[in-house]
């Protein structure tokens, strides 16, 4: 297990989407407000190749039986981020400025629990292979970036202060080390961890794909806006299948 790459990819993850935060927060606001609904189009592409990398390189051990289950598996423990979402709670007058509102909770909550399965999907990648788990880093980067401005601008929407938006993005950050810790813990315990590990972590980035970004690219009003998100995600995925194969050839 490569401790020191995990600790550095889970560290650049957690900075680059503080860092776009804070820049977004600053001088950025209204250009992203503009061109931040390809963000996830491109990220679907990325993603997409991901998944079918880990998914190949599990099945260098796994049966195909064993493979389907740690994927399925994958893509369910993704799924229940959405039952840790609190719902509404009704209150009156003054009180509510003193609590998150419902929306924000419920971002924060999934948020949390969705940066831990990153964390989680990161020692899988990284235990099949440091080249694959590079190229899942850059994927989480990219991802974490998209998520983490994309909610720093619903916590504003939703009535929450500035620098407490902030401090939620800086939080939930630093959940994906919680995700790191848990997988390595379950990967050091035996080798028969690690092909189920990435099995795992294909089916939470499929769910991501299928759930969180693939319906933001095709709910267009439009052919034209649907031709420009799907060449989006085109050079996405693109860029990421040149990327893996010119880690491959260097290894």
């Amino acid at each position: 297990m490569v401790i020191p790459s995990l600790l550095i990819a889970g560290a650049t993850a957690s900075a680059v989407s503080l860092i776009g935060v804070a820049l977004a927060a600053r001088w950025l606001r209204p250009i992203l407000h503009k061109w931040l609904h390809f963000l996830p189009s491109a990220a679907a592409g990325v993603f997409a190749v991901i998944v079918v990398s880990l998914l190949e390189e599990a099945s260098y051990t796994l049966s195909y039986a064993q493979l389907g289950a740690a994927a399925i598996g994958g893509f369910a423990l993704a799924g229940v981020v959405g039952t840790f979402a609190p719902e509404n709670v009704e209150c009156h007058g003054e009180a509510c400025e003193t609590r998150v509102p419902a929306r924000a909770r419920r971002i924060l909550a999934a948020d949390s629990i969705h940066n831990t399965i990153d964390g989680v999907a990161l020692v899988g990648a990284f235990a099949s292979g440091t080249p694959l788990g590079w190229s899942v880093a850059i994927g989480v980067v990219f991802h974490e970036l998209v998520q983490e401005l994309s909610e720093f601008f619903v916590y504003l929407e939703s009535g929450v202060p500035l620098r407490r938006a902030l401090a939620y993005n800086f939080l939930t950050a630093l959940t994906i080390f919680l995700g790191i810790a848990l997988g390595v813990t379950l990967a050091s315990a035996s080798e028969a961890f690690v092909a189920p590990l990435a099995g795992v972590a294909a089916g939470t980035f499929a769910f991501v794909v299928v759930r969180d970004l693939l319906p933001h690219t095709f709910h267009r009003s439009n052919a034209r806006d649907l031709l420009l998100h799907m060449a989006v995600a085109a050079i996405g995925m693109g860029i990421m299948v040149l990327l893996t194969a010119s880690i491959h050839l260097h290894e």
